[in-house]
């Protein structure tokens, strides 16, 4: 059981991290910067910083691509661990 709260607290704490961290805070940013726009342009390029700090920011990019690797394994881990549960 110990195992078990301490994977679902792992999982909600990066879902949160996602989430909030990520998602919403660069989406707040999104929409600052549309009401600024004039040319299509504008939006292009907002749109692609607006890609790119999502992706940076959770660990897609290839700076982060040993970090990205260990979650997936983890994940893996926990997926083994809760099929030998049932």
């Amino acid at each position: 059981m110990l195992f078990n709260q301490k994977i679902i607290h792992f999982v909600s704490t990066l879902h949160n991290y996602f989430t909030l961290e990520v998602l919403e805070t660069q989406y707040k940013k999104l929409l600052e910067k549309l009401e600024k726009i004039e040319y299509l342009d504008d939006l292009i390029e907002i749109h692609k910083q607006f890609v790119d700090a999502v992706i940076d920011q959770s660990l897609l990019n290839q700076e982060n691509s040993s970090l990205y690797k260990k979650i997936l394994e983890i994940f893996e881990l926990i997926f083994r661990f809760k099929t030998s549960q049932v």
